[in-house]
């Protein structure tokens, strides 16, 4: 479902929810309801009779709750679900300097020569971990596209230094058996 129709889901949920407490609070103030809220409620008093004819299902004093329970729990898993980003892998990623804005310089097979810049808010030290990296290659590395900042924050994203036989390249070894 795209994200727009969730969003607009849960801030339907939240209308229905807020609507139900003007009521309720209106009620409880004025000991009487609204004349539209009083011709809803005569309209579910009219369930009374499709209630009987029912029997087992759900009675009419019962489908509001639920109604309600399911409007908070929808507009609860809206407002919970994260945002995903493309996840981009690139392979033989050099890493060769940090630049003046804080970014890195790197290069990779799929992509060339590109820019990284780590998002802020990663769990681990990212800057630290490339500047121990500038002259390697990393044999696999991949990260989530935000935008303005790759961030390897989730599960099974990052730089993977060693090669298939376990070892570590160096830029320099590379440009020498080339």
């Amino acid at each position: 479902m795209p994200h727009s129709l969730l969003v607009a889901a849960g801030l339907l949920g939240w209308c229905a929810g807020a609507y139900s407490a003007f009521i309720l609070t209106w009620t409880l103030l004025k000991k009487s309801r609204p004349k539209h809220a009083q011709k809803w409620m005569n309209w579910v008093a009219s369930w009374n009779e499709r209630r009987r004819k029912m029997q087992g299902w759900m009675r009419a004093n019962e489908w509001p709750i639920s109604l309600i329970f399911s409007v908070l729990i929808l507009s609860g898993v809206v407002y919970s679900a994260r945002h995903q980003y493309p996840i981009v892998e690139e392979h033989n990623v050099a890493v060769y300097q940090r630049l003046s804005d804080g970014d890195w310089a790197m290069s990779s097979d799929e992509e060339g020569k590109f820019a990284y810049r780590p998002c802020s808010d990663d769990a681990i030290n990212t800057n630290t971990m490339l500047k121990k990296g500038i002259g390697y290659i990393a044999s696999r590395a991949s990260w989530e596209e935000r935008g303005d900042c790759k961030s390897i924050r989730a599960t099974g994203l990052g730089f993977y230094w060693r090669d298939e036989h376990f070892q570590y390249r160096r830029i320099a070894d590379e440009r020498a058996s080339r």
